[in-house]
């Protein structure tokens, strides 16, 4: 069923069923005091108490399935490898802004990890800017020679020939020439020795 539809349908399905599934988990966990830990417990504000805790896990949802609904879109109108590193290039981005907004500092390593995929999104941009090759024209196939042509090329030696310098078709051609021209010999050798016999 899921294989007949398209992409974004299968998508769409797939999240409400794992929504269906997981959402019966996620309450039994938190009834049986999962979610009331002290750590837990610790880690929330006042103002993350009440609705407003389940209405942002609701527009996190969404938001997602809203992102990966416009990769589908972007995927179908670009190469897989532009959209790669085009995602690889956004989360340096998201990271970078993340840091400034919260004033914080970059490690070397993530430094490094950032340079490397600007450098690499910057890489195959100029990489599929270069003109690409002509691709080389398939060899024709050498077609038969005619017989007559085959005929010049072909030495008697009793009732056996030589064949030379003939391709594979060349040979089959010829030979079925040869069974065609013993065959009417040997007709017209018959046809006078009934002549003669009469």
């Amino acid at each position: 069923m899921l294989a007949t539809r398209e992409p974004q349908s299968t998508y769409a399905i797939l999240t409400v069923m794992s929504c269906l599934l997981l959402t019966p988990v996620a309450l039994t966990m938190e009834g049986l005091g999962a979610g009331r830990s002290k750590l837990a417990a610790a880690s929330l504000t006042p103002a993350y108490t009440g609705w407003r805790l389940p209405a942002l896990l609701v527009a996190t949802g969404l938001l997602q399935y809203l992102s990966n609904e416009i990769a589908f879109q972007t995927l179908s109108m670009v190469h897989p490898i532009t959209y790669a590193l085009a995602n690889t290039f956004k989360r340096s981005i998201v990271v970078a802004a993340s840091l400034l907004f919260f004033g914080m500092t970059l490690p070397p390593l993530g430094a490094a990890g950032a340079a490397m995929a600007v450098l690499g999104a910057l890489g195959y941009s100029l990489a599929i800017q270069q003109p690409q090759p002509e691709p080389r024209a398939p060899r024709p196939k050498p077609e038969p020679a005619p017989i007559d042509e085959l005929q010049e090329r072909v030495e008697p030696i009793g009732r056996r020939y030589l064949l030379t310098e003939l391709t594979r078709a060349e040979r089959r051609a010829r030979r079925k020439a040869l069974r065609e021209m013993e065959r009417a010999q040997r007709e017209q050798e018959r046809d006078e020795r009934e002549r003669v016999g009469a």
